[in-house]
């Protein structure tokens, strides 16, 4: 089972420190003006750092993917970060509904 921790391949070692840093930060009980700033910046750069570690990861990926097989439908496959895990239910009627509508109609 995978570790929280690993789980994100793409997070650079510059992002990792600058959250270990703000966490140092807010576990600080006595949070003056300064810290609550330098929090703030801190959580805009890591921000940041992530947007830009994400869109490099992603590229390299591609590039892999490119270089190997000449297509990009695998790599569009795992770079999914959102995953519909019951995408459509099918009612007795067999039309597809979506799952709140499924839900409500059991209730």
């Amino acid at each position: 089972m995978e570790s929280r921790k690993n789980r994100t391949k793409w997070v650079t070692n510059k992002t990792k420190e600058l959250i270990t840093s703000r966490a140092d930060l807010t576990s600080n009980p006595e949070k003056t003006k300064t810290i609550r700033k330098d929090i703030a910046n801190l959580s805009n750069k890591i921000k940041s750092h992530m947007r830009k570690d994400r869109q490099r990861y992603r590229l390299e990926q591609l590039k892999k993917c490119i270089q190997r097989t000449g297509g990009t439908k695998k790599t569009a496959k795992l770079l999914l970060e959102k995953r519909d895990w019951i995408p459509n239910l099918i009612n007795k009627n067999h039309k597809c509904e979506k799952r709140r509508d499924a839900l409500k109609s059991y209730q």
